[in-house]
């Protein structure tokens, strides 16, 4: 499973970095701009009862 992983690695770098480095890479803010977008915090979990308005008998039940 090891090499499997490795081998696909390696063809990937192999076929596909050149190819990415002849189109450009992407400004570094707008790839962090997008990781922002998918990686935001955890909200606290006050937060999350305020905007769902979940009561008590509810998280009870949840456990």
């Amino acid at each position: 499973m090891r090499t499997h992983a490795s081998l696909l690695l390696a063809a990937g770098l192999a076929l596909g970095g050149p190819a990415a480095l002849a189109a450009g890479a992407p400004a570094a803010d707008t790839v962090r701009q997008t990781a922002r977008q998918f990686f935001q915090p955890i909200p606290a979990a006050e937060a999350v009862i305020k905007e769902r308005n979940i009561s008590a008998d509810s998280i009870e039940l949840g456990r």
